[in-house]
């Protein structure tokens, strides 16, 4: 071979990005190519004589060793071309890297060997698929995971709708007040695992990226009632004010998941409650400019963005959350645990312990980074309170203005009376009296704000007010001596304006001096419609009384016609004496229907068609769990319903449904023999067969918890969906369903 070819066979060689080196039948270095000097760290120039076998040897990891030199003794002991991947720390780079190793057999001749190996750097595809590997064996066992917590779930679940039944059933017996506070205890406890169930589940499925945002336009103000509604029992319960504010700024509606929303608001403000046991809790809801929100984001939030969204900073609006309390604070060396996983704060310092998960606040900052929003401690310290606050950016572009316009026009004749009435709002709080002034401003209405009686008194002496928003609970004199004097006031024209009453307990009955009364937090569209309701009624007695101040001297111009007219009365008589025996007659017809109150009548006609109709709803359940089925059993007789009839399993629901024609069912899903999926499905391909069998209105019974859950019974073919633990107030609503669905 000419000199000409080798050169230009090694340039091609030396320039490939392989390595090569080739051994003679001595097993001998004969040839190596560029690539193999700088993967060895050998310099061509100064180092001669190099013994790449014993440099090969040297730069296997130690791992892969053996494997490499036994896969080398059976390469020349069999004579056939083998594969195998090894690390080989790589000089250039001063690091291992993934290899594939070929070693090819050229000739054998008179017993001559001749063979070559080739190095093909692999590392980066072998990384990734690696870390491809490691990300589904995460998967797979984060799903295992999710899997298992779903199960134990359903399995703690299920006996806990027993506890909590049986609680329930329990608490309509005669109990001594020891025995009722015992049982109230047991069931705050039941609820409180399911509450640590619950947040297990979101922790798990965030860590999973199993949970999806629901993204759709909602209308805030309905979304915060409903918070509103359940924390006021637990605020009139622990003595606290409540303080809700929301800015005019906010708009009507936002675009946000309400139920992720409603969790997170719920989940801070149920912490307040639980953390303070005397003073306020907060709400102040409030946009800020993009500057501001920028500034928080630098500081507090270290997370990337949910990838899901793409939007300029410029199109959003900024809503910030601030939830305040006074309770018992948090140590500055507690900061660090604050939204990590089941972390718990030492409160040893403090007089009353305090329990829970750790969850709470990490599932919050998962499910706000979901919403690209985060949170953040404010401000904290011992025994003075708490602030936590979050942000939720929104764009509001896709909202279509004039839906909002048309929404707001919907009570616009209603509304007018309200148009510039002045308004006496009476608060010793700041952030009450705030919130106030907004609401009946957006009704436009004139707020004319006081933080203590005896100013308000002063101020009702010079100006005309007409109407009035008084807190009953207030230092030195409260709402109710306000009222008192106010209307003992002389000379005044203030002193019969509506009042209503305002109070974060129970009702206060002193119709004497209010209108009517209003729990705290106030609802925007209440108070709206009560002021409408008071201002309408009060303007219809203002126009009647001018009629009949007209009708007055209608009336007098009237007498003299009157008096012409007495001769006509006088030969009118003998008629009206003739009617006479016509009235007598049908008297005893009148006396004899007058026992029978048509209201009472009525009334009473309804309560004995209702359970008339009760006792005609033929019921099936199918529960394998006897003390749930009991419970079952016992909360839908309290509703009224005793035509019941009961099946341990599918397969007996099933042969009962064949026999018989039922209206309602109430299936378990998890069953032995047959599970209530199944039978339904059996149940539902027979309908399909045979039009003529009475279809019944199916309800799916689970300690399955989830959204999803529910969804996917609903597809099944099940009319309505309950979870365990089963309330009464949720099966009265499956009723209500059972009777508003027209297709049964």
């Amino acid at each position: 071979m000419s000199n000409d070819i080798i050169d230009t066979a090694n340039l091609i060689f030396d320039n490939i990005p392989i390595g090569i080196l080739s051994f003679n039948s001595k097993h001998q270095c004969s040839y190596a190519n560029k690539y193999m000097y700088d993967l060895f760290g050998v310099n061509t120039l100064t180092q001669q004589n190099i013994n790449f076998c014993e440099l090969f040897k040297q730069s296997i990891h130690k791992d892969y060793l053996k494997n490499q030199l036994d896969m080398c003794d059976n390469f020349l002991l069999n004579l056939k071309k083998t594969e195998s991947i090894s690390k080989i720390y790589n000089k250039q780079r001063a690091e291992y890297n993934y290899f594939l190793i070929k070693r090819i057999f050229i000739k054998q001749i008179k017993e001559h060997l001749h063979y070559i190996y080739i190095f093909q750097d692999i590392d980066e595809k072998k990384r990734l698929q690696l870390k491809s590997q490691t990300e589904n064996a995460t998967l797979n066992k984060n799903n295992s995971d999710l899997s298992l917590i779903l199960k134990m779930s359903h399995q703690i679940r299920t006996p806990l709708n027993g506890i909590i039944g049986m609680l329930s059933l329990l608490e309509d017996t005669n109990l001594s007040v020891n025995q009722q506070d015992y049982i109230s205890m047991v069931k705050e406890c039941s609820f409180n695992l399911i509450t640590v169930i619950n947040d297990i589940l979101d922790f798990t499925k965030l860590q999973n990226n199993e949970i999806k945002l629901n993204i759709e336009r909602v209308n805030i103000q309905e979304c915060l009632n409903d918070i509103n509604d359940i924390i006021s029992p637990k605020i009139y319960e622990k003595g606290l004010k409540y303080n809700f504010n929301i800015s005019n700024e906010i708009p009507h509606y936002i675009i946000t998941d309400p139920n992720r929303l409603k969790q997170i608001l719920l989940n801070l403000l149920i912490n307040s409650i639980k953390f303070t046991n005397k003073g306020s809790v907060s709400l102040n809801i409030n946009l800020i400019p993009l500057t501001s929100y920028l500034s928080l984001k630098d500081q507090y939030c270290l997370d990337n963005y949910n990838d899901n969204y793409n939007y300029n900073y410029n199109d959003n609006i900024y809503i910030r959350f601030d939830i305040i309390d006074t309770g018992c604070g948090i140590d500055h060396t507690n900061y660090d645990k604050l939204f990590k996983s089941f972390n718990q704060f030492n409160y040893s310092i403090l007089s009353q312990n305090y329990d829970s998960t750790g969850l709470g606040l990490q599932i919050c900052k998962s499910l706000l980074k979901l919403m690209n929003g985060f949170i953040w401690l404010d401000k904290s310290s011992i025994n003075e309170g708490s602030t936590f606050s979050f942000i939720i950016p929104n764009n509001n572009s896709n909202i279509e203005q004039k839906q909002i316009s048309n929404f707001n026009d919907i009570n616009n004749n209603s509304i007018d009376i309200l148009k510039d009435l002045n308004v006496l709002i009476l608060d010793d709080n700041l952030q009450n009296r705030i919130s106030l002034t907004g609401m009946v401003t957006k009704f436009g209405m004139k707020a004319y704000s006081f933080s203590n009686c005896e100013e308000a008194l002063c101020y009702t002496k010079l100006y005309n007010f007409d109407i009035g928003l008084i807190d009953i609970y207030m230092p030195e004199m409260n709402g109710i001596n306000f009222a008192i004097k106010l209307k003992e006031q002389k000379n005044s024209f203030n002193n019969n304006i509506p009042l209503i009453a305002l109070s974060s307990f129970d009702y206060i009955d002193n119709n004497d001096y209010f209108k009517t009364f209003l729990l705290k937090p106030i609802k925007e569209k209440q108070l709206q419609n009560i002021c409408i309701n008071i201002m309408s009624f009060i303007k219809k007695q203002n126009n009647s009384q001018s009629i009949q101040n007209n009708s007055q001297s209608i009336q007098n111009n009237s007498q003299s016609i009157q008096n012409n007219s007495h001769s006509i009365q006088n030969n009118s008589h003998s008629i009206q004496n003739n009617s006479h025996s016509i009235q007598n007659n049908s008297h005893s017809i009148q006396n004899n229907s007058h026992s029978i109150d048509n209201s009472k009548f009525n009334n009473h006609l309804k309560i004995h068609i209702d359970e008339y109709y009760k006792d005609q709803i033929k019921i099936l359940i199918v529960e394998d769990n006897q003390v749930n089925l009991k419970i079952l059993i016992k909360f839908i007789q309290k509703l009224g319903y005793n035509n019941i009839i009961t099946a341990e399993n599918g397969q007996i629901c099933l042969d009962l449904f064949l026999k018989n024609d039922f209206d309602i069912i109430f299936m378990d899903i998890k069953m032995p023999i047959m599970d209530g999926d199944i039978a339904l499905q059996k149940i539902l391909e027979y309908e399909n067969n045979n039009h003529n069998k009475r279809k019944p209105f199916i309800v799916s019974i689970s300690a399955y918890s989830q959204k999803q859950d529910k969804d996917k019974y609903l597809l099944l073919g099940f009319n309505d969906y309950i979870t365990k633990p089963i309330n009464i107030i949720d099966l009265e609503k499956t009723f209500n369903n059972f009777f508003n669905n027209p297709l049964l």
